[in-house]
């Protein structure tokens, strides 16, 4: 008898960072809780919206705080556009986590990325 083996269709993450050392930990602990995911890195706001206008992604992750288009503008100019998909801020700033509040998406602190990404993400992939 022919068993047809399922797999889980794999995800696709975009993850938004200017910094180089934080994209690659983000993408490499993404890489190790969801293998063969596709995921897509971005270092300012401004480029991750142009991608995701035309190609979306199941899960965004991004920083509160960078030059050409922050975190949350990013989260508010896809609003706009109509364009909804779960989304994790992280920040190492004061003001980060209160702004991901006030914007409904889940925040999370550079300085506890490490112990917390993995679970953050498959909380909200979940929904």
């Amino acid at each position: 008898m022919f068993s047809a083996q399922q797999t889980e269709p794999a995800h696709h993450f975009t993850v938004v960072d200017d910094d180089d050392k934080m994209l690659f930990f983000v993408q490499r602990a993404l890489a190790q809780k969801f293998p063969g995911a596709d995921i897509l890195t971005f270092t300012d706001g401004v480029d991750a919206f142009q991608y995701l206008k035309k190609n979306g992604t199941d899960f965004l992750i991004t920083d509160f705080s960078m030059a050409r288009m922050g975190g949350a503008d990013l989260i508010r100019e896809l609003r706009a556009a109509r364009i909804e998909v779960p989304t994790l801020m992280i920040s190492g700033s004061p003001n980060a986590e209160e702004t991901a509040l006030e914007l409904g998406v889940i925040f999370l602190d550079k300085g506890k990325i490490n112990e917390r990404l993995a679970d953050a993400v498959s909380v909200l992939l979940a929904k």
